[in-house]
């Protein structure tokens, strides 16, 4: 079953090695990014995700977030957020910028 969490420094150590993740990517004062992480909840309470898949959920602003566009630079060139990040063992294989389950379903189409 899928999982709905926020990405903590135990998971993030971790990250090259899970086999499938969504790292969705905004900011506590972004009310876009909070309805899509219910959105998401829900989604995933449903049972609706594939079933390795983790959705993991980091705040930019964090410390973890700092860290995390400190050690990927391709954030820092994110201008719009919520913004998404399916990666398979710590690689990215698909992104996009806004949050809809939808355009979540069809990429996972394509990944899956």
């Amino acid at each position: 079953m899928a999982t709905f969490e926020a990405m903590t420094d135990r998971i993030y150590d971790q990250l090259s090695s899970l086999e499938f993740a969504l790292i969705v990517l905004g900011r506590g004062s972004c009310q876009d990014c909070t309805q899509y992480h219910g959105e998401l909840r829900q989604w995933v309470a449903g049972g609706d995700g594939p079933g390795q898949l983790r959705v993991l959920t980091l705040n930019l602003d964090s410390p973890l977030g700092q860290d995390f566009k400190d050690d990927h630079e391709w954030v820092r060139h994110i201008d719009t957020i919520p913004y998404n990040a399916l990666m398979v063992k710590g690689v990215v294989v698909k992104n996009w910028s806004g949050g809809t389950i939808q355009r979540l379903m069809n990429r996972l189409d394509k990944v899956v």
